[in-house]
């Protein structure tokens, strides 16, 4: 296996980390999908890894709930199985399974949505908890209902896509009230505080999903990552994973330039960072044309110079 990413600079093609816009997806979509999928993995070990500490924690607070324990435990264990229920669907689109095939799933998904069900019993003894909670339901509906015009418009050819999927914000900006150190010993709030983590993980597994199905024409809107870049390949930082040796289309954007390069991959290493959520994924530029590795090597070069004109002398 080639590992030139484990080579420090003893190399042909010195490498530099850079900010830039980019994008990976494999080279070859699923074969004979019931959906179509590009064929990325959205689950990756990472992403397990942070689930099952959220969850963990979520539990463990649940337990320590004194006043409406009962009622407010029926209403997470609810929660959590919806969301997993979401979760698995996404891990089965991106393997191109189209659930609306499956009666296992499809029935459950066709059935009219109303939020969750064992809420509305909290809400004359606890509106302000009930208020929380809604917060966070209000954000899995858009995702929920999202999920279900996706399938209900995309076949073996196409995913459709949604172009304007928003951000939880109501659900985010509760998040980061209840992170604040003051609430660090509320078990009511710590709980909700882990749902809403636990939600927000799956829900952003799903909008990496559906985002990949629009973003490779708009380079514009790739996401800007630091990578670790050469002439001869690339280590980025991703939300999704890949097999060993998969062959992948990787595209890098130059925004000032407004320049795009398209390279042939192959992935020689995959690292997983649980701590951050991202999988480091290391790979190599497969015979790349001269033009094409050139201009490469002109946007590193350009960089590296930027860089060393913005450094103070003294």
């Amino acid at each position: 296996m080639n590992r030139w990413f484990q080579k420090g600079n003893a190399r042909r093609f010195f490498r530099i980390d850079m900010p830039v816009k980019v994008f990976v997806q494999p080279a070859s979509p699923v074969k004979d999908p019931e959906i179509y999928a590009n064929g990325s993995h959205y689950y990756p070990p990472a992403l397990r890894q942070q689930l099952d500490q959220e969850k963990n924690a979520l539990l463990k607070w649940v337990e320590h709930i004194q006043d409406k324990k009962e009622p407010l435990k029926a209403i997470f264990h609810e929660i959590i199985d919806e969301v997993e229920f979401l979760g698995e669907v996404a891990d089965l689109m991106a393997q191109g399974i189209n659930p609306k095939q499956h009666s296992k799933y499809w029935l459950r998904l066709q059935k009219q949505w109303h939020g969750f069900e064992s809420l509305n019993r909290l809400l004359p003894d606890a509106p302000k908890t009930h208020a929380y909670f809604q917060k966070i339901e209000q954000s899995f509906s858009v995702f929920y209902q999202s999920m279900l015009n996706t399938l209900q418009h995309s076949d073996a050819k196409h995913f459709e896509a949604n172009a304007h999927l928003p951000d939880p914000l109501p659900m985010a900006r509760m998040l980061e009230l209840f992170a604040d150190e003051k609430y660090s010993k509320i078990p009511l709030v710590q709980a909700i505080y882990h749902l809403g983590q636990y939600m927000r993980l799956h829900l952003e597994a799903y909008r990496q999903l559906n985002d990949d199905h629009i973003r490779l024409n708009a380079p514009e809107h790739w996401p800007e990552k630091t990578v670790n870049l050469s002439a001869s390949g690339i280590a980025v930082p991703l939300q999704q994973s890949f097999k060993p040796f998969e062959k992948v289309d990787v595209l890098l954007y130059f925004e000032q330039k407004r320049q795009k390069l398209r390279f042939d991959g192959s992935i020689v290493n995959t690292r997983s960072m649980p701590d951050k959520g991202i999988e480091r994924v290391a790979i190599n530029f497969d015979l790349p044309d001269g033009e094409t590795q050139n201009s490469l090597q002109s946007a590193i070069q350009e960089f590296e110079l930027d860089e060393c004109l913005d450094l103070t002398l003294i």
